[in-house]
């Protein structure tokens, strides 16, 4: 996920500078994930940081101001995703047999889609 808007403030420059970079390691425990997931992130350009040898480090001001930016993204994206949505038409179960699923209990398939009927399993008496 790029991040293109710009923070709606500045990290504070004195504590970035202070700060040591963080190892992939370090970065991966920060984040809960594996090193191997931020490696990729870095190499995929989504983690601010810089290749030195083998291995990858991340300034701390640059990873911890691109943690500040997913944040409020999220919360944003969270927060649009819960807007109001119209009220939901429950229907009664269908009583004709049809096969038909109500719309509350539609699932994958979807309103006024059929399910799969039900297979015909052989009798293990007798056998």
């Amino acid at each position: 996920m790029p991040m293109t808007a710009p923070l709606p403030y500045a990290p504070a420059p004195a504590l970035a500078h202070t700060l040591p970079p963080y190892t992939v390691d370090q970065a991966a425990q920060m984040l809960g994930c594996a090193p191997s997931t931020v490696r990729e992130h870095a190499r995929a350009g989504r983690l601010p940081g810089l290749k030195v040898g083998e291995d990858w480090i991340f300034p701390a001001g640059a990873l911890l101001a691109s943690l500040d930016q997913w944040a409020l993204a999220d919360a944003s994206r969270r927060a649009s995703a819960q807007a109001p949505s119209p009220a939901i038409a429950v229907s009664a179960p269908l009583a004709s047999g049809s096969g038909e699923v109500p719309a509350a209990r539609a699932g994958k398939n979807g309103p006024g889609q059929r399910r799969r009927a039900l297979p015909v399993l052989p009798s293990l008496r007798g056998a």
